[in-house]
């Protein structure tokens, strides 16, 4: 997909015709108007801090290499290659829509991976591809891609699960596990999908939250060993303030919608951020002074 959209842009050598800065706010999908900070902080996250992957490198990849040498061209390189597919998506749309209103136009009645795939399919035709083979392609792509997303996410909660419970329970066995988160999930989907729906909008947050909590880990460690804290402590301090705004924007949302769910949950993790803050400088002060 990506060998694809790379060869298509070079080819059909677009012009960009949507501005690249049109103001401090953005106007989503539903019409309304939103600020870019901090939610485009927490909203482009795989491709610049992203607390699924290190769910995902702690739990998962670090036990598939066979040598520590592999972890930076696997891990940054990975990140690089998410930022060449950011950018070929951003082509894709700058160079196919005339105007920021068409965009607009465009978002309101199309669903983001649809406006990929078409946008993208554009640039293939000028490589002899048909467009309706090169957009069906796209979608098979995106829709693997998201497969994959939802069984790693699987996998993450079924290890979430399994430390949280004794481990000597029936509970804690990986197949029962598996079956309970996926119970959880489909229960809360079928049950009561709004609130699903509600929870899902905090998940760019609670993802950069996350990750936060991933570099508090880091900075506590290179501290501890003598090492320059200060190069995992800068980005920490800023994941935390921008993943804390969106929290207490969302927050005051929900109170104004009378979203109860969101409300709490967006609740919760403020507190838990706070939580972190107060570990992080006492775990800090601790490493300084031993």
């Amino acid at each position: 997909m990506m060998l694809l959209g790379f060869l298509g842009v070079f080819v059909a050598h677009p012009t960009l015709h949507i501005d690249a800065f049109a103001g401090f706010s953005a106007v989503g999908r539903a019409g309304t108007s939103d600020l870019l900070f901090p939610f485009l902080f927490v909203t482009v996250a795989c491709g610049a801090c992203s607390g699924f992957h290190a769910l995902v490198a702690s739990g998962t990849s670090s036990k598939q290499i066979s040598n520590e040498r592999s972890i930076r061209p696997i891990a940054y390189g990975g990140m690089l290659l998410e930022g060449v597919l950011a950018i070929i998506a951003l082509i894709g749309v700058a160079g196919t829509y005339l105007s920021q209103q068409e965009y607009v136009t465009a978002i309101q009645g199309m669903e983001p991976v649809q406006m990929f795939a078409s946008t993208i399919a554009g640039f293939c035709v000028k490589i002899g591809i048909p467009q309706r083979i090169a957009e069906s392609f796209m979608l098979l792509s995106v829709a693997a891609f998201l497969m994959t997303s939802v069984d790693a996410g699987t996998r993450l909660a079924r290890f979430s699960w399994q430390e949280l419970v004794p481990k000597k329970t029936v509970a804690h066995n990986m197949y029962v596990g598996t079956f309970i988160v996926c119970a959880l999930a489909a229960g809360l989907l079928l049950g009561n999908p709004k609130a699903a729906k509600q929870l899902w909008t905090l998940f760019a947050s609670a993802n950069q939250l996350l990750a936060s909590l991933t570099l508090l880990t880091a900075t506590i460690w290179l501290v501890r060993n003598r090492k320059p804290g200060w190069i995992t402590a800068i980005p920490m301090v800023f994941m935390f303030g921008v993943s804390s705004w969106a929290l207490t924007a969302i927050l005051v949302s929900a109170v104004k919608s009378g979203e109860m769910i969101r409300l709490f949950s967006s609740a919760f993790l403020l507190l838990l951020a706070a939580a972190l803050i107060v570990i992080a400088c006492l775990k800090g002060r601790k490493a300084v002074s031993t």
